[in-house]
């Protein structure tokens, strides 16, 4: 079964929720969370499932004018759905770690 790492998890988060970012900005928010490479292979990993599509952008062609070419991730409605069961799965483990801790009270 396709299914997201916690890693991935943060990454389809993030895409979400701005739609659209490259690598480097990832990167960038979440430094400290997850280190440099782990978001790259990260991303290489959900593009492999079919979790993000990427595009590369050209200088001039975006609002900063210039500056090195840049691959930018999209979810994928696929990605959106791992999404979702992730969420669902961290939901029911959490249910059954406080019935868990109840019954042993």
């Amino acid at each position: 079964m396709v299914d997201l790492s916690k890693n991935q998890q943060l990454i389809a988060e993030l895409l979400a929720k701005r739609q659209r970012l490259h690598a480097y900005e990832i990167k960038k928010i979440l430094q400290g969370v997850l280190g440099h490479g782990s978001v790259y292979q990260a991303l290489s990993a959900m593009e492999g499932k079919g979790a993000v599509t990427s595009e590369w952008e050209l200088p001039g062609k975006g609002s900063e004018g210039g500056g090195p070419p840049r691959k930018y991730f999209k979810l994928t409605t696929l990605g959106k759905d791992l999404l979702e069961i992730a969420h669902a799965r961290d939901r029911a483990t959490a249910r059954a770690e406080r019935r868990t801790k109840r019954s042993t009270r």
